[in-house]
């Protein structure tokens, strides 16, 4: 398999199905923020957003923010819907997600990431050895770097079946 081809897809970040993760042992979700919780020109979460992570939280999952954004902007998304975060987290370098497993003293068998990118989301839990679900961006709209990303991922995934 691919080190860019993701576990699994999800159209939406909705389509997670909780029942399947429990089954299959895991306990921590990584997200994405940018253009999988929320389109990264929004600074909180909206109410979607905010009733999808009470559900995990409800279903005993443990949720930590990881972006690759500034402090600024990652914590005051995190503070909306009152999660942990990780910021400015170097994707697809493995380090943050490595020192999330050791915080946590959880085996890489216990986490998923979500995310909305090949190159940073995929690449960077694949890095790490953990399971990566992409969704579909939320909007076509991306930031300058997420443009040039997109452009690279479009050539990656043009000869997937």
């Amino acid at each position: 398999m691919s080190i860019f081809k993701p576990d699994r897809f999800l159209k939406h970040y909705r389509d997670l199905d909780l029942d399947v993760l429990k089954e299959e042992g895991v306990s921590h979700i990584f997200m994405d923020i940018d253009n999988t919780l929320a389109p990264y020109y929004e600074k909180t979460a909206d109410k979607e957003a905010r009733d999808f992570i009470h559900k995990l939280q409800n279903a005993g999952f443990v949720i930590v923010l990881v972006s690759n954004n500034k402090q600024e902007r990652v914590k005051t998304f995190a503070d909306s819907l009152k999660l942990p975060y990780r910021y400015f987290a170097l994707k697809p370098l493995p380090f943050t997600y490595r020192s999330l497993l050791k915080k946590y003293g959880i085996k890489k068998s216990r986490a998923i990431c979500i995310g909305d990118q090949l190159l940073t989301d995929v690449l960077g839990a694949h890095f790490a050895g953990i399971r990566v679900f992409l969704t579909k961006p939320l909007v076509d709209k991306d930031s300058f770097s997420t443009r040039i990303n997109r452009r690279i991922e479009k050539l990656i995934m043009r000869n997937w079946q």
